[in-house]
């Protein structure tokens, strides 16, 4: 699985919301001003293509069926949060959440390297 664009999101919200979804019945739940009924079906292809949707065959339409639920997209953001920003660590999260930044770390010691034009200046 990989992280939705916020286009692709908020599509993805309205069909959890909804279940399924032609491309109409999916740009009539988007808020004003929608984007033209071609970039709802362009999104929706591209998130065939990424596996996110299957599109079944309706009428001279495609009905639109989300291949996994909000709450298995949700455990994946957290998981992709906490491995990227967070260490692997639930306290870290847990402190970006209640404290709304992570706590300081260490800094690390960097080792230091000596390029050879330094040497050869200082001899």
């Amino acid at each position: 699985m990989q992280a939705l664009t916020r286009a692709e999101e908020q599509l993805m919200l309205i069909l959890w919301k909804l279940g399924s979804g032609l491309t109409q019945e999916v740009r009539e739940e988007l808020p004003e001003p929608r984007v033209t009924y071609n970039t709802v079906s362009s999104t929706l292809r591209i998130l065939v293509k990424k596996g996110v949707l299957e599109a079944q065959p309706e009428a001279r339409n495609h009905r639109y069926v989300p291949l996994f639920s909000k709450d298995d997209y949700a455990r994946y953001l957290l998981g992709h949060l906490l491995e990227n920003y967070c260490d692997n660590a639930l306290q870290n999260l847990l402190a970006l959440c209640v404290n709304g930044s992570l706590p300081l770390a260490s800094p690390k010691k960097k080792k230091k390297k000596k390029s050879k034009k330094k040497k050869r200046k200082g001899e």
